[in-house]
């Protein structure tokens, strides 16, 4: 585990792979000039840099994951509910194990649209481009950026607005195919 140095900014989340029994846990932390991502998995840990002064954009992209999950659970909440309707006469340990299963199933349904939207978060360097699975949710996210952005600002200084719509409207015309003024290269 890296020193004491470090402040917690995410807490770990399991990474969605294939392979459960090898799923990698994710932790991101807060040095003094960089975020540091750590992926342990039973045997081994990994850790990437991403210093302020070399981060080029942080992207947030909602995902369809909430949405898979609450009609998994309504399904498996119905399904529990039908099973429990059919055998409560008899009220046998069944009809009990599908009451808690239902129970379970309305909970987990509850904190899933309680924790909101969910979301991919990619990182990008000029070196590289990474995903950062602890960031799940816009709202962690959210909160997490607030943390960052200053210090991100502090490392590489912020651009004034005047130049960041000339820059916006340059790359904006480079892809469309017409060459702006400023971006013809000298003859």
């Amino acid at each position: 585990m890296p020193d004491s140095n470090y402040k917690r900014l995410t807490w770990r989340r399991r990474r969605p792979i294939r392979f459960l029994g090898s799923a990698p846990r994710a932790t991101l932390l807060l040095g003094p000039d960089h975020i540091l991502k750590v992926e342990s998995t039973t045997f081994s840990e990994g850790y990437k840099r991403f210093f302020f002064r070399d981060i080029q954009s942080i992207t947030i992209k909602t995902n369809r994951r909430r949405m898979i999950w609450n009609i998994t659970l309504v399904a498996l909440s119905a399904l529990a509910l039908l099973e429990l309707f059919f055998d409560a006469p008899t009220w046998n340990a069944w009809a009990v194990i599908m009451m808690s299963m239902a129970t379970m199933t309305t909970v987990m349904l509850v904190l899933n649209n309680v924790f909101g939207t969910s979301c991919d978060v990619r990182i990008q360097t000029a070196v590289q481009s990474d995903i950062l699975p602890p960031l799940s949710r816009v709202k962690r996210t959210n909160r997490a950026l607030e943390h960052l952005r200053p210090l991100i600002i502090q490392a590489q200084g912020q651009l004034p607005a005047e130049e960041t719509v000339l820059r916006l409207r340059e790359l904006a015309s480079s892809k469309s195919g017409t060459v702006t003024p400023a971006a013809q290269p000298n003859l």
